[in-house]
């Protein structure tokens, strides 16, 4: 069946790539899916995907559709028509064939971390703040490329990172980056082109991994500890769909009813007035500030949980300007469904997702700690705290008063 999936978000990698986890996730139910991109790839991608590297399922990890890019001609084969005339919804023809498959484990399995701090009070120590982030990334890149020639490029010309396509730069453009990159090599002896293929994730989410960490640590050092525990929940597999925080919320450490509220940290480290942090459902662009924070979600199930929030920040020592437009409505981005906050959501559990936003760096090899504003990251840290004490507080639960989701159905933003 002919489906058309593209948002500008659902792109990644060279082009023609799309985001494989994201896609998979839209059209979970789906046997297989068959991306009709292959003739846009440049000419030195195309080995890497043509290599077998199908990951169905493992273990009691959820099944996946099977997954493969394919030109157009081969999309005509399998359609039996032109793809550029067939309607959303047409049905191709019937194409048998052998396939094999070997099994094999997975080389570097992963593991969620969950730690708990009780609560002062002796009934509501019964019910749980959750606090987390996702402690994974994308990995390596098969080929190295100059640190200081993406870094110029992007933040130039692709602004938001892998959300954007790598750029056709014209003679002129070039021209910019050559000099830029000739300055930058001169200041620093050469020592900038160093190779780079790791992608060490600094903002995503290594700055929400360690502020998770200093705020368990900061209430572990307190006398007196809010009345409602403190569940912590370091996600892993977020970046290949959720499926961490899927699996810890089907199979929770507590009783899931007892979780109250969940608050999600994810890429707290930027936001500066450089850094196009987002964009507005109607497509344009914005910047940051030296107190910018974003916020999803955090009305979708409950009024009174985005009403603590606003007001907690009003109390702090310096008070962030709140970001609500990337949580509109049908926002192309679909934010509130791609981090780890919404599989708690569809549990009916509140829940608040706080980013600085999105910038030049983002699923780079670029994305290294000596971009990251420590400064903004531990005041968000803080937040996030303040906020946990205050829930914690509470002689009631978050009340909700927003529909509740399907837990087994498509997150719509």
């Amino acid at each position: 069946m002919v489906l058309r999936y593209s948002p500008a978000a659902a792109t990644q990698g060279p082009p023609g790539g799309v985001d494989r986890a994201r896609v998979s996730r839209h059209f979970a139910n789906a046997a297989g899916i068959a991306i009709a991109s292959f003739d846009l790839f440049p000419k030195q991608f195309i080995p890497l995907y043509q290599q077998p590297n199908q990951l169905i399922r493992d273990g009691a990890d959820p099944d996946r559709p099977a997954f493969i890019y394919v030109s157009r001609k081969t999309a005509g084969v399998l359609l039996n028509a032109d793809i550029d005339s067939v309607k959303t919804g047409a049905t191709g023809t019937t194409v048998t064939s052998s396939p094999s498959f070997a099994e094999s484990a997975i080389k570097y399995p992963a593991r969620n971390v969950v730690a708990m701090i009780p609560g002062s009070d002796p009934v509501l120590r019964n019910e749980y703040v959750a606090i987390g982030a996702h402690n994974d990334h994308i990995g390596t890149s098969n080929r190295a490329v100059a640190h200081d020639s993406i870094y110029v490029v992007n933040h130039l010309f692709r602004s938001g990172g892998a959300e954007d396509r790598p750029p056709q730069l014209t003679p002129e453009q070039q021209a910019q980056v050559n000099s830029v990159l000739a300055d930058i090599r001169r200041r620093s002896n050469g020592a900038s082109a160093r190779p780079d293929s790791i992608y060490n994730g600094a903002d995503d989410d290594g700055s929400g991994s360690v502020s998770a960490l200093e705020i368990a640590e900061y209430f572990a050092t307190q006398k007196m500890k809010p009345k409602r525990s403190l569940l912590f929940v370091w996600h892993v597999g977020e970046e290949e769909g959720l499926y961490g925080s899927e699996w810890f919320t089907d199979h929770p450490t507590v009783t899931r009813d007892s979780i109250v509220a969940q608050l999600n940290m994810d890429m707290i480290g930027r936001g500066s007035a450089a850094d196009n942090t987002g964009i507005t459902a109607a497509g344009q662009r914005y910047n940051g500030s030296p107190n910018y924070l974003q916020l999803v979600g955090s009305r979708r199930l409950s009024t009174e949980l985005g009403n603590l929030a606003e007001s907690v920040n009003k109390g702090e020592k310096k008070p962030f300007s709140l970001d609500y437009a990337m949580d509109a409505n049908g926002h192309p981005n679909n934010i509130y469904c791609r981090s780890d906050h919404y599989e708690y959501a569809r549990y009916g559990i509140p829940i608040i997702f706080f980013t600085t936003g999105g910038h030049a760096d983002y699923h780079q090899v670029t994305d290294e700690p000596q971009y990251i504003d420590y400064d903004r990251m531990a005041r968000v840290a803080q937040y996030v705290a303040d906020l946990a004490t205050k829930v914690g507080d509470l002689s009631q639960r978050p009340v909700v008063d927003k529909p509740k989701p399907d837990p087994k159905g498509q997150c719509v933003q």
